[in-house]
């Protein structure tokens, strides 16, 4: 399967928390969206984020068309329509340098030493448009129009 990278927002927000772990004493990042402009996937059993835009060709919202039968850009989205979604996205999406699929980041954030969630936030910074990695595509699914499914 030949992979495309989804048109990319002129401009969105990452939000850097540094935790402090207050069982082993180390410090780390954690990124996050802040706002809705982009959706964060995380290797499933590993390290690897990637970054998905939300309203571009390539999108969310747009791949969320062309995998769930009759869903339209502004209806509601439950968890049950979530859930079918990414079963189905991970179909179509490039897997991890470690061969992993991506999922959908649950934004539970617990210390990569020692695996506390017994944490401190000690700042935070919002970033503007950084360099990230984004999620790549199926370039099959990317052309599929909503009308030929």
């Amino acid at each position: 399967m030949k992979y495309c990278p989804p048109e990319i927002p002129g401009i969105y927000w990452i939000k850097k928390d540094i935790y402090m772990c207050k069982s082993c004493g180390h410090e780390f990042e954690y990124f996050m969206s802040n706002g809705d402009d982009i959706v964060k996937y995380k290797e499933k059993d590993g390290y690897e984020i990637k970054w998905l835009p939300t309203y571009t060709k390539g999108g969310y919202l747009d791949l969320m068309q062309k995998l769930i039968p009759n869903f339209k850009y502004n209806d509601q989205i439950t968890m049950r329509i979530a859930k079918e979604f990414n079963s189905k996205l991970s179909y179509y999406i490039e897997k991890s340098s470690n061969g992993k699929i991506f999922i959908l980041d649950d934004a539970v954030v617990f210390c990569n030493r020692c695996n506390s969630k017994e944490l401190q936030n000690v700042g935070e910074i919002i970033l503007t448009s950084p360099q990230i990695s984004w999620l790549k595509i199926s370039c099959e699914l990317l052309n599929l129009d909503y009308n030929s499914q």
